[in-house]
C-alpha cells in the first residue's frame, strides 16, 4: 500500500489511465480507492475522474462495452488529454480451471458473435494466471465441451476492439476475476464487489507499472525528427485531437515495426489542403504510408 501511494503521488494530470467496467459493483472499489468524482457533463454513462485516473461504467454486453469505451476515449481526446493506458476490469465465468476469486489475464480473446480473434500484448509481468477469453452476447450457463483454460464474459472483445482504434495494443490491458463456475444465477452485487476489492491495489499497481513501461517505449520509439514531422503534419492538416491521436498511434506502430524514420517528408511538402475533403484524403494517405 505504501508503494502504491508513492506511485500515485508522482503522477501528473498530463496523462490519464482509464479503467472500464461493465457494472457499478466492479467500479466501486476503484472509485473509493482513487477518490474518483463523477463527470457531470456526461449524462449517458457514469464517468469518473480524479488526478491521473478515470473510470467509466459501460453497462453489460458487447454493444454497451463498445459504446462506453469509445465515449470515454473520445471525451478525453476532445479535451486534449492523452489516455496512456486503458484497462478492462470485470468478472468472468470459468468451468473450474481457475479458482473462484482468482485473477486471470486474457492472452487471447474471441468474440463469440463474430468469431473475430484478438491477441493482447503482454507487456507487464503481473501476478495473474494467463487464460483465453470468450466474449459472448448472452450469459453462458453450464456449457458442454468447454475448452481448457478458457473463461467467458460479455464485454472483453468489444472493449479491446474499441480501444485499439485509439491506442497501441501494448497500452491495453484486460484483467478478469472469476466470479462463478458458469452459474450466473449465483452472482450477487456484494460478491462481485468483494471479488474486485481483494485485487484493487494490485490492479492499480499493475496499471501504474504499465504506464511507466509504455512511456519508456514511446520515448525510445519517436525521435526528435519524428516529432518535428508529426508536428508539421498536425499543423498543415489542422488535425483534431482525435486525428492527432490516430496519427501518433500509427507513427509509433510504424516505428516499432520497422525501426525506420517516418517516411512522410515528401508527402507533406506537397500537402496544402483547402477543404476538409482534401484534408481527410491527405491524412488517409499519410496513415496508409505508415501502415505499409
Amino acid at each position: 500500500m505504501v508503494i502504491l501511494d508513492f506511485l500515485l503521488s508522482t503522477l501528473t494530470i498530463k496523462r490519464m489511465n482509464l479503467i472500464v467496467t461493465a457494472l457499478r459493483p466492479e467500479a466501486l472499489p476503484f472509485i473509493q480507492r482513487l477518490k474518483l468524482k463523477r463527470v457531470l457533463s456526461i449524462r449517458s454513462h457514469e464517468l469518473y475522474r480524479h488526478d491521473s485516473f478515470s473510470l467509466i461504467i459501460t453497462g453489460i454486453g458487447l454493444t454497451q462495452a463498445a459504446i462506453g469505451t469509445t465515449l470515454a476515449l473520445q471525451f478525453f481526446s476532445n479535451q486534449g488529454i492523452n489516455i496512456n493506458t486503458i484497462t478492462n476490469v470485470g468478472i468472468a465465468g470459468s468451468n473450474g480451471d481457475f479458482s473462484l476469486g482468482s485473477i486471470v489475464r486474457p492472452v487471447k480473446i474471441q468474440n463469440l458473435a463474430t468469431l473475430e480473434t484478438f491477441y493482447p500484448d503482454i507487456t507487464v509481468d503481473i501476478k495473474a494466471q494467463d487464460g483465453i477469453l470468450h466474449s459472448s452476447p448472452t450469459p453462458i450457463a453450464s456449457p458442454d465441451h468447454w475448452p481448457t483454460d478458457t473463461i467467458a464474459d460479455m464485454e472483453g472483445s468489444a472493449f479491446f476492439e474499441a480501444s485499439k482504434s485509439f491506442l497501441p495494443i501494448e497500452n491495453i490491458l484486460l484483467l478478469k476475476i472469476i466470479s462463478d463456475f458458469f452459474k450466473p444465477e449465483t452472482i450477487t452485487r456484494d460478491r462481485i464487489e468483494e471479488h474486485i476489492r481483494v485485487h484493487t491495489s494490485q490492479i492499480i499497481e499493475t496499471i501504474l507499472t504499465l504506464e511507466q513501461v509504455t512511456q519508456k517505449i514511446v520515448v525510445s520509439l519517436l525521435t526528435e525528427s519524428d516529432e518535428q514531422l508529426l508536428a508539421d503534419c498536425e499543423t498543415r492538416l489542422s488535425l483534431t485531437s482525435f486525428q492527432r491521436t490516430t496519427l501518433r498511434n500509427h507513427a509509433k506502430q510504424f516505428r516499432a515495426r520497422t525501426q525506420a524514420p517516418l517516411p512522410l517528408s515528401s508527402l507533406l511538402r506537397s500537402a496544402h489542403p483547402e477543404t476538409k475533403v482534401e484534408q481527410k484524403k491527405i491524412l488517409q494517405e499519410v496513415l496508409n504510408v505508415l501502415a505499409e
